[in-house]
């Protein structure tokens, strides 16, 4: 590892959201309808990532009982919170295993994940309502965008509440949902949730009356349609960009193209992203929406009462920050210039998140140079590449509070000749305190976890050699 190459998705949410409308199969638990809420009080108004609707997906922090802090996704397409397999030590016995079905890989979604008593999960000072089991999985292969996520947060938390998600404001706000006070919400459609916890709705949808949509907020593209809708609408708009998406996992392609407008509910809309569903035994509907073009209203999900409310805000997407970045970095047509590294790496060091990516990239370096680096030797070449999405391009901007900490970073290396990922999530638990190595592995170009190496305590000093203050890229 010898440079560091910067890569800007250009497509940027052209990417599905990779747990679209997760389910489990027949042999496990089915979710079940709850209004079993005993005044039990409600989580104050959080902030989400800046990035979520915009091309990535809306994160929260949340905290076990003795304060450790996990990275989760909000994914209503989820029937059941998962967290993921390296928490397992702290669960306590395991109570058995299941089939978990992420279906939007059709039959090779197939996943034996594990089954624990779930541990308490708080929202700020509130602890959160949910069932008393929890499922494992390995999240890295779901993780995006290098975000080391440790749990998905799923419909048998979110079927407690009435949330309303203001993309402007980048808030949750918790409602009574007995009390929500419907006046100026929107148009109010019902929520249809079926018996594994599938949320949807019947609306008109490019031009089908009463169409069934699903809703999917682990879905950070507009959405999916339907292979015949999604073959009828290409020939009828002839998008100006289409491309083919290979999924992470599963070595499943999904199309995906750039749609001028849809018709939703008697209105019509610009600029969507959506990709065509493999072929699925679930999908009975026209397809599903997703975060998007969620993000183009203020939602308000009333789950215990079975109805949404959609305040329509803007008729595209929302604006994110990569076409002001691009301009700054130097790109022509679209087109990065020939010293875009050199260009990247000034930029992130008058930003203190950016600062902290390069000291991150600085430790590995620093490993490697020491024979200390799990799967390189001091002879490999190769390079890091960093994706910058509408997330990192913000975070970078903001400073940090020691409250803020621990921050990690997963990192990926790309050794030369060799077609594999190294991936790395290093931690700094305060300020100025050293870069630990929490865990390395190699994965094949699909995202499948080929190898977990073995970590011995690897730590080092920030390369600054003084406290960094800054938000890291991959903790929202």
């Amino acid at each position: 590892m010898h440079n560091v190459k910067w890569r800007l998705p250009g497509l940027g949410p052209l990417i599905p959201g990779l747990l679209s409308l997760l389910l489990f199969c027949s042999c496990a638990t089915t979710w079940q309808s709850s209004d079993n809420r005993s005044a039990a009080p409600l989580p104050a108004d959080t902030t989400f990532n800046k990035g979520a609707g915009r091309g990535n997906h809306l994160y929260l922090t949340l905290h076990l009982e003795n304060g450790e802090k996990l990275l989760f996704m909000v994914d209503n397409g989820c029937p059941g919170t998962v967290l993921d397999k390296s928490l397992e030590p702290k669960l306590g016995k395991r109570l058995s295993s299941t089939l978990l079905w992420y279906s939007y890989y059709g039959l090779r979604g197939l996943t034996r994940v594990n089954v624990y008593h779930a541990p308490e999960l708080y929202l700020g000072n509130t602890r959160l309502m949910k069932s008393d089991r929890v499922y494992t999985d390995d999240l890295r292969t779901k993780s995006w965008l290098g975000r080391p996520i440790m749990g998905i947060l799923g419909m048998d938390c979110l079927k407690h509440y009435c949330l309303q998600l203001d993309f402007e404001a980048d808030t949750i706000h918790f409602l009574d949902p007995d009390q929500p006070k419907t006046e100026g919400l929107g148009q109010a459609l019902p929520l249809i949730i079926d018996n594994t916890g599938g949320v949807s709705i019947h609306a008109g949808f490019f031009g089908i009356t009463n169409a069934g949509i699903g809703l999917d907020t682990g879905d950070s593209s507009d959405g999916a349609l339907s292979a015949g809708l999604f073959n009828k609408e290409l020939k009828k708009q002839k998008p100006s960009l289409t491309n083919q998406w290979r999924a992470l996992s599963g070595g499943l392609n999904a199309r995906v193209a750039r749609f001028p407008e849809a018709e939703f509910c008697s209105q019509t809309y610009s600029d969507l992203v959506l990709h065509k569903h493999p072929l699925m035994p679930r999908l009975e509907g026209s397809g599903n929406i997703g975060l998007r073009f969620l993000a183009r209203h203020l939602v308000t999900f009333n789950f215990p009462k079975r109805m949404l409310y959609l305040q329509r805000r803007s008729v595209g997407p929302l604006p994110d920050s990569m076409a002001a970045l691009k301009e700054t970095f130097g790109f022509v047509n679209d087109q990065p210039p020939k010293d875009l590294e050199a260009r990247v790496q000034a930029f992130a060091k008058e930003r203190p998140g950016g600062r902290l990516c390069l000291d991150a990239g600085e430790f590995l370096k620093n490993l490697k140079k020491k024979g200390q680096l799990p799967g390189w030797s001091k002879k490999d070449t190769g390079n890091q590449e960093i994706w910058l999405d509408p997330d990192l391009a913000l975070e970078w901007e903001r400073v940090i509070q020691p409250e803020d900490y621990p921050a990690a970073q997963t990192l990926t290396l790309f050794r030369k000749g060799d077609t594999s990922t190294y991936n790395y999530t290093v931690v700094q638990e305060s300020p100025g305190a050293p870069w630990q190595l929490q865990r390395a592995w190699k994965a094949a170009p699909n995202g499948h976890i080929l190898k977990d190496y073995s970590i011995h305590g690897t730590t080092g000093q920030s390369a600054a050699g003084e406290g960094t203050a800054g938000s890291p890229p991959c903790a929202p």
